[in-house]
């Protein structure tokens, strides 16, 4: 109870010393379109010479309390309209001065501005962009984007298409696409058709070990033929899009073992020789 009446008394202490001036004085106003006499929101409301200042509400209405007596020049402005001064306006040492201010369109003509354009590049190797291309895709086919190549420790493009549903690789390089073997199926990288790597010219293939995988932005497999496709494949297109080029060097060290059971940790028969063999 003692330490009620103690809080009760400190407030009423403290009302009573607050200056009576700075406890009364405000200005308030309402700032409005001078043609249709329709009220402005967020429009700035400063007064000129000290750090005071409102915004108008969507009533078009403002506020700024504790304005020391005196007279004052009070700037509005608003996008899209003309900043207006509102000058000598007086502030008394007790009360509330109201003001209305109207505010004027600013020409169209001071807005106008050459045609904007906004130009990006399409990513096309992340994942949610594979899967949409997938999804609006009129063909049959498979992809893999570049976020799944960097999870995984393939290391050629011919590793990432044994990942592909449909798909066999022969001795490490070579693609067989629903059965099919190589022969009758198709590459393009970068959109552009490739040839045969292949000495041997009666066998019509490429040879996918030769890209490395981290230079692999994506990966997708036509299974279907569409006219705006190469049309010498009957299993399958094999599609390869490359990582831009790098700005600045950049070096990859990757380090393997293998072991083989009849000779890993086995002893072995050796000829002995001499220094001069």
């Amino acid at each position: 109870m003692k330490r009620t009446t103690s809080i009760i008394a400190f407030l009423v202490l403290a009302i009573a010393a607050a200056p009576r001036g700075a406890e009364a004085t405000a200005l308030r106003g309402i700032v409005v379109d001078a043609v249709s006499g329709q009220r402005i929101s967020a429009a700035g409301v400063f007064i000129v010479g000290t750090s005071l200042g409102a915004t108008t509400g969507l009533d078009g209405n403002f506020q700024i309390l504790f304005v020391p007596a005196g007279t004052y020049d009070v700037r509005v402005s608003c996008d899209g309209y003309e900043t207006k001064i509102e000058r000598g306006v007086v502030v008394g040492e007790r009360g509330i001065v109201e003001i209305e201010v109207a505010l004027q369109v600013t020409s169209l003509q001071e807005y106008r501005i050459d045609d904007l354009v906004v130009s990006a590049d399409r990513v096309l190797s992340t994942e949610a962009a594979v899967l949409a291309e997938r999804q609006l895709a009129a063909t049959i086919g498979d992809a893999i984007s570049v976020e799944t190549i960097a999870k995984s420790p393939d290391a050629t493009s011919s590793d990432i298409l044994k990942r592909i549903t449909g798909l066999s690789i022969v001795d490490d390089k070579f693609v067989f696409i629903r059965g099919v073997t190589d022969r009758y199926n198709a590459t393009s990288l970068d959109g552009v058709v490739v040839t045969s790597t292949d000495t041997d010219t009666d066998r019509k293939s490429f040879t996918f070990d030769i890209i490395p995988s981290h230079l692999i932005a994506s990966t997708s497999v036509i299974k279907t033929a569409t006219p705006d496709l190469p049309g010498d494949f009957s299993g399958g297109l094999v599609q390869i899009r490359t990582l831009e080029f790098p700005q600045k060097l950049f070096f990859k060290l990757a380090a393997g073992t293998s072991a083989i059971e009849r000779t890993t940790t086995e002893s072995f028969m050796g000829s002995q020789g001499g220094d001069k063999d």
